[in-house]
């Protein structure tokens, strides 16, 4: 039986459950994102054919690792992106045909450069 001169919480402990509350709340919706809506989270105004390369992206990466491995690469400049991706498509089992290759390399230039990165692939080398 409890005790009847029980108190009700303090402040500190309403403040705390709030808090853990609300932490919940932001990793839940933070983990409910899938890898394409990640990659997309760091491209602005971007169209669809970008939407759909990051869609590939994510598809094609999270075949062998886990889509931060992409997420937190930090190349320097956009050809960078395309000897990774070279290399991860000579990788057996990748699936990434050099169609996909040139696909997936303008997300992630998108991703990384914006549209200023595009535009000197575009460009040429």
């Amino acid at each position: 039986m409890p005790p009847t001169n029980a108190r009700p919480p303090g402040i500190h402990v309403v403040i705390g459950i709030a808090i853990g509350i609300a932490v919940g709340i932001a990793c839940g919706s933070a983990v409910k994102r899938g890898p394409a809506e990640r990659l997309m989270q760091g491209v602005s105004g971007a169209d669809a054919s970008i939407e759909q390369a990051c869609e590939l992206t994510a598809r094609r990466c999270t075949a062998c690792h886990d889509i931060d491995r992409v997420l937190y690469a930090n190349p320097s400049e956009p050809s960078h992106w395309r000897n990774y991706i070279g290399r991860m498509r000579r990788m057996r089992g990748s699936g990434i045909s050099i169609q996909d290759g040139d696909v997936i390399l303008r997300c992630l230039v998108a991703r990384s450069f914006g549209e200023a990165g595009l535009r000197e692939l575009d460009d040429g080398p």
